[in-house]
C-alpha cells in the first residue's frame, strides 16, 4: 500500500475499485442539492398530528396515528391547548402507545401520560413536552395510537388541543 501525506486535487474523474471514506468526511454541505439520492436510502421524519376544535371541551379519544414502513423511533410528542383547563379538578391526560404488528396489546411509550390541568400549571396555547421511556423505538409493522383521557367534575375543562408526535423511520 501506498500513502500520499499532502493535500491532492485531481482535476478530471477519479475511479477506484473501492472506496471507504473516513468517518464524519462526507457531510450535509458535501452532497450536492441536485444528488437524487433514492428515497429508499434516507431516514425519512414525520410529524403526526391530531387535534379537537377550539371552543369546545376536550374529550378523551383514541385515535390511530401511524403503521410504520420502516424501523424507527419516536422523538418526541407535544402537546398545546387553546385553552387550558381551569379551576377544580378538570384535566387530560395524552399518551402514545405502540402495538407489535402480530400483537393487539398496547404499551405506552412515555414514562407517564402528559398531564394537561391546573395542578401541573398547563398554561394557554404553550406547548407541553411528553417525557418519553428511554429510547424509544419501533418495528416495521407496527401501529402508533394517540390516546386522550379527560377526566374531571369541577372547574373547566380545556377547549380544544393539538398534539404532534415526531418519530424517525427508516425508508423500507
Amino acid at each position: 500500500m501506498s500513502r500520499l501525506i499532502t493535500d491532492l486535487h485531481i482535476q478530471g474523474r477519479l475511479s477506484a475499485s473501492y472506496f471507504t471514506p473516513p468517518l464524519q468526511s462526507i457531510t450535509d454541505a458535501g452532497i450536492a442539492s441536485n444528488a437524487a439520492i433514492a428515497a429508499t436510502k434516507l431516514m425519512h421524519q414525520h410529524l403526526l398530528s391530531y387535534a379537537q376544535a377550539g371552543g369546545t371541551d376536550v374529550v378523551s379519544a383514541t385515535q390511530l396515528l401511524h403503521i410504520a414502513k420502516g424501523a424507527g423511533s419516536l422523538i418526541g410528542l407535544q402537546v398545546r391547548p387553546i385553552t387550558a383547563p381551569t379551576g377544580g379538578d378538570k384535566l387530560f391526560t395524552v399518551d402514545i402507545q405502540k402495538a407489535a404488528s402480530a400483537s393487539g396489546s398496547w404499551t405506552s411509550l412515555l414514562n407517564a401520560p402528559l398531564e394537561i390541568s391546573v395542578s401541573e400549571s398547563s398554561a394557554d396555547n404553550t406547548n407541553d413536552s411528553a417525557v418519553l421511556a428511554g429510547t424509544v423505538t419501533y418495528d416495521s409493522g407496527d401501529a402508533l395510537r394517540l390516546v386522550i383521557a379527560a377526566s374531571g367534575s369541577t372547574g373547566s375543562q380545556g377547549q380544544g388541543v393539538l398534539c404532534t408526535a415526531t418519530v424517525r423511520e427508516a425508508a423500507a
